[in-house]
């Protein structure tokens, strides 16, 4: 390869030395302006990588704030879904509680007494329905803050 050349360069030289002719050499060291703008280079392409990695960073950090406020937001929905659905369904009991005594005193038939008690398994559904989303709220939250190894196992005691 190269150091086989430069040895039958070398030889070469001291051949023609012996021979009785005179030469001169010129050396040139490696390190020029090739190896100077390859060296700059290098560090701009490290730079842009470096950029690069902080770019994703911040897009990282951003779908995390992104995430946690969603779940935040979703909990909060739940929440109030079910404060709903509760007042609905002590709305339906008592509903259903006149209905029953209007029945038992003959002041109306047995369709109020069903129609009632329609309403308060529609409200028993939309109070489970609540719960559910609920539940899943606190779940989301807790993927999204890093927590859902400890949390979740929780909410199912």
């Amino acid at each position: 390869g190269r150091d086989q050349k430069i040895e039958e360069y070398k030889q070469y030289l001291r051949n023609l030395g012996q021979a009785g002719i005179y030469y001169t050499t010129y050396a040139h060291m490696g390190n020029g302006i090739w190896s100077s703008g390859r060296a700059r280079s290098d560090v701009q392409q490290a730079d842009a990588a470096v950029d690069q990695r902080r770019a994703e960073l911040a897009d990282k950090r951003g779908v995390v704030e992104h995430d946690v406020r969603t779940a935040l937001l979703d909990l909060n929905v739940a929440l109030e879904q079910v404060k709903v659905a509760e007042s609905n369904r002590q709305l339906a009991l008592s509903t259903l509680k006149q209905s029953q005594d209007r029945f038992a005193t003959g002041v109306t038939t047995s369709v109020e007494v069903v129609q009632s008690q329609e309403s308060l398994v529609s409200a028993e559904l939309d109070y489970i329905n609540g719960l559910f989303s609920l539940n899943v709220g606190r779940i989301n939250l807790a993927r999204a803050t890093g927590q859902a190894e400890t949390s979740v196992p929780n909410l199912f005691n």
